[in-house]
């Protein structure tokens, strides 16, 4: 989860602009939010691992 928070973190930290302009950035950091989004359904091993992690709050 760490290193997926963190490819976000270096795709989307130049320009807000760039990012929005260049579709593979925007597809690198989606992709990257995938493993996050699974975990705080239920349907990634590692989030049903961790139970005192509040995973429901990312998908508000």
């Amino acid at each position: 989860m760490l290193e997926c928070i963190q490819e976000i973190e270096c795709f989307t930290a130049d320009e807000r602009e760039q990012f929005l302009r260049d579709e593979m950035l925007q597809d690198t950091g989606l992709r990257n939010i995938e493993p996050i989004d699974a975990a705080a359904k239920g349907d990634d091993p590692y989030g049903r691992g961790h139970p005192e992690v509040p995973w429901w709050l990312w998908t508000r």
